[in-house]
């Protein structure tokens, strides 16, 4: 049997509703988790979305990610055996890193 993830908040509903929706709790624990509400792609997703991008260099960043600093930004997020990616996170790191090389 799948297990349902019980709500841990609830976020107001827009103005003039009275009813809340409910927010899960990814890792209360982990400062660098997802933000509620963030944006989460596959490698491919990711690629598709930015064209200077390549899942091959997707990949290369996700497979040196302790060593390239992206694992302490946030933007990887392991569901079992997927790696997933805070667009967003991504971004800004990539973003920086190029920033940091040009200079």
């Amino acid at each position: 049997m799948a297990r349902t993830p019980q709500p841990s908040a609830t976020v107001p509903a827009a103005t003039g509703t009275s009813a809340s929706t409910p927010v899960l709790a990814l890792a209360v624990d982990n400062p660098a988790a997802p933000a509620p509400g963030a944006i989460i792609y596959t490698v491919r997703q990711l690629a598709d979305s930015q064209p200077a991008l390549t899942v091959g260099g997707i990949r290369h960043d996700l497979f040196n990610r302790r060593v390239n600093g992206l694992q302490a930004t946030g933007a990887v997020i392991r569901r079992g055996r997927a790696l997933l990616l805070d667009g967003p996170k991504y971004l800004q790191w990539f973003m920086a890193r190029g920033v940091e090389r040009a200079a």
